[in-house]
C-alpha cells in the first residue's frame, strides 16, 4: 500500500505588523514577506517586532509558536 505524507517545513519570522486577525511577517532566512493569519490561541503573543515558528504544509503558512 502506498501512502502519501506531507511535507512540513518548520521556519521562523519576525512580525513586521498586525492588522486585526492578520500579521505580516518576514522569513528570517530568505526575507520573503507575506500575510498569515494568526491563530484564536496566540492572538495576544503575536505583537510587532516579536519572532514566530511557521509551518508551510501543503502550501499553507500557519503560526505554530511565538518565539
Amino acid at each position: 500500500d502506498n501512502l502519501e505524507v506531507p511535507i512540513i517545513e518548520k521556519k521562523s519570522a519576525q512580525v513586521l505588523s498586525v492588522h486585526e486577525d492578520t500579521a505580516n511577517v518576514m522569513d528570517t532566512e530568505t526575507y520573503e514577506t507575506f500575510d498569515i493569519k494568526i491563530p484564536e490561541d496566540l492572538k495576544d503573543s503575536v505583537i510587532d517586532g516579536s519572532q514566530v515558528i511557521y509551518w508551510t504544509i501543503l502550501g499553507e503558512r500557519i503560526i505554530k509558536q511565538v518565539k
